[in-house]
């Protein structure tokens, strides 16, 4: 997206295969502690990620939130649902054919096109 900054929360990423975006901004080197990962979620628009523990301290804090989940996702964001009973501020996005990505990504982009 032109009109959109993109952060990583990364801390301490195994690979370097994400400096070849050179649109990225590298928040995750600044943390030190969970402390400053919050503030700095409280700070930007909106979240998308996986599940990591990024997603529930995001959800807990009350940002919005677009969780991207594999066909065959942890029990705790249930089935057949877009919402949680845990976090009302995440949205769930869900592959529908393992391995396929394209249709989760579509309508991600689609709900951050129809936000701005």
């Amino acid at each position: 997206m032109e009109n959109a900054d993109v952060f990583s929360f990364q801390v301490k990423p195994s690979l370097d295969n994400y400096k070849k975006y050179t649109r990225l901004i590298d928040t995750g080197l600044s943390f030190h502690s969970f402390d400053d990962t919050a503030a700095a979620l409280k700070n930007i628009d909106v979240l998308v990620t996986v599940d990591t523990s990024i997603a529930h301290l995001a959800g807990a804090l009350g940002v919005k939130t677009f969780l991207v989940l594999p066909y065959c996702a942890d029990w705790r964001w249930f089935d057949n649902t877009d919402k949680t009973e845990w976090y009302d501020s995440v949205h769930i996005f869900r592959q529908e054919y393992k391995e396929d990505w394209s249709f989760v990504f579509r309508r991600v982009f689609g709900e951050l096109n129809n936000s701005v």
